[in-house]
């Protein structure tokens, strides 16, 4: 992956609501391309309490697509 936002730590129900896990490389929230931290950390405070958000994330060179999650 060339781009996003890696995913260093997560906790339990981080990974329980979203299904993300630590190692896992965010490339998009919502309709946001995340190219690096930054964008994601901007990403999460623009859509924080704007309803359910998802992710699609990239893991051992698959992409996913995150359970529905709303940022608060």
């Amino acid at each position: 992956v060339g781009q996003g936002a890696l995913v260093f730590r997560a906790s339990a129900g981080v990974t329980e609501l979203t299904g993300i896990q630590p190692g896992d490389v965010i490339v998009q929230i919502n309709s946001t391309a995340i190219r690096t931290a930054e964008e994601a950390k901007r990403a999460f405070d623009y859509y924080a309490g704007k309803g359910y958000s998802q992710m699609i994330f990239v893991r051992g060179g698959a992409q996913y697509r995150s359970l529905p999650f709303i940022i608060r």
